[in-house]
């Protein structure tokens, strides 16, 4: 799992058995020696996971199928990266699923799974996830998904890119800054299907007159790179390089 905030990204778990599972890791782009920060193992062996950074410096880690054999459905566990302890517990069990940081202390975690495996049917759910709090839902998407990604672009507006059912497909919402629903918009259509896939904003640009959201890979495959220039009157994906 991957997450952006404005100059660093959260590397946490992964697939499979590997050791690697456990860890996590903070990138800070903005440090000229690009080290990376390693948290420390995750208390258990887990992929498909889903958090983020809040209260300045806490990973939280959410969901997730843990991977200790059989077909176990993933669970509604959040934990702290640093301590290994539990945080937060999720409303609904769930994997695949998408986040951002909502507000300091707080994340949405959106869609996903409670199936074994990452079966279906999937969510169109969403809940808010402080921790220390109960988790609350939030508004639900447009549709349900999982494996799609999301990047706030800035204090009023979310996208959410691709994903499996929606996987050419973007949309954006738009809130105040509190958790009240003002609803999903369709947006551009991607030049190719995208999910699993990795996203970002890029907020400065000495190319661009707005925040450019960057989208790359995917499952089945997909190698390619796809540009969403919002500074423009009429905002269209455009091919970048192949990866």
């Amino acid at each position: 799992m991957i997450y952006a905030s404005v100059t660093r990204i959260l590397v946490t778990t992964g697939c499979c058995e590997l050791e690697d599972a456990r860890t996590t890791e903070v990138i800070d782009v903005s440090n000229p020696n690009v080290i990376c920060n390693n948290l420390g193992p995750y208390p258990t062996k887990a992929w498909a996971t889903s958090g983020g950074l809040v209260n300045v410096n806490q990973a939280v880690i959410c969901g997730g199928w843990i991977a200790s054999g059989g077909s176990s459905p993933p669970t509604d566990k959040c934990y702290d990266a640093v301590t290994g302890l539990e945080v937060a517990a999720l409303l609904d069990e769930r994997q695949y699923s998408a986040s951002i940081v909502f507000n300091e202390t707080t994340l949405l975690i959106t869609g996903g799974s409670d199936e074994p495996m990452g079966g279906g049917p999937y969510f169109d759910s969403t809940e808010f996830v402080t921790p220390g709090r109960m988790s609350e839902y939030g508004p639900s998407l447009p549709l349900h998904t999982k494996g799609h990604c999301l990047v706030r672009v800035n204090e009023s507006t979310i996208v959410m890119i691709g994903g499996e059912l929606s996987e050419t497909q973007t949309f954006f919402y738009t809130f105040d800054g509190s958790e009240s629903d003002n609803g999903w918009t369709v947006g551009p259509t991607l030049l190719t299907s995208h999910a699993f896939h990795s996203c970002a904003v890029m907020t400065k640009s000495p190319k661009h007159s707005g925040p450019v959201v960057v989208i790359s890979g995917g499952w089945d495959v997909n190698n390619r790179t796809e540009f969403l220039d919002l500074g423009t009157a009429s905002p269209e994906w455009i091919q970048g390089n192949i990866i």
